[in-house]
């Protein structure tokens, strides 16, 4: 039996929270630490980013929304997916300033806004997309679970 959409994904967002709250913790106490655990966090995040854009919503997209095709680009569960990602690539934009200007307040304050909105996100894939993409890719195409480039 294959891993599902679900359970994968999930359990990669545990991981990326993980590693936000690391960093987060190293802020209060080494900012050379806290540097490395962001680097490893951001990379991480951006990892599921693509993966989610590059393989699982191209392989749902004709499905979710036959009238538009395989790229969405206004309306449907992935394109609302894709601007959120977008929000979260510009606060880490944002966070990699500060860590440049050694703003640790600065730092902290980014942290919470990017763990929200990750938090308001990830409950939407999980409770709602995901077990979609799942119904969708039974069968044969349900490997593409096994088969998402992440760490």
């Amino acid at each position: 039996m294959h891993t599902t959409v679900t359970a994968r994904l999930t359990a990669h967002h545990r991981h990326c929270d993980d590693l936000l709250a690391e960093a987060e913790r190293a802020a209060k106490q080494n900012w050379e630490r806290c540097t490395e655990r962001f680097k490893t966090f951001r990379d991480s995040l951006e990892t599921h980013l693509q993966a989610e854009e590059q393989q699982l919503f191209p392989a749902v997209e004709p499905v979710l929304s036959p009238v538009e095709g395989p790229t969405l680009s206004t309306g449907g569960p992935t394109s609302v997916m894709r601007a959120e990602h977008e929000d979260m690539r510009g606060l880490l934009r944002l966070l990699e300033g500060s860590i440049e200007a050694a703003d640790a307040e600065g730092f902290q304050g980014l942290v919470e806004t990017l763990f929200i909105l990750m938090q308001q996100h990830n409950m939407k894939e999980e409770n709602v997309l995901y077990p979609l993409c799942d119904r969708i890719l039974q069968g044969s195409r349900s490997m593409l679970a096994d088969t998402l480039k992440l760490p």
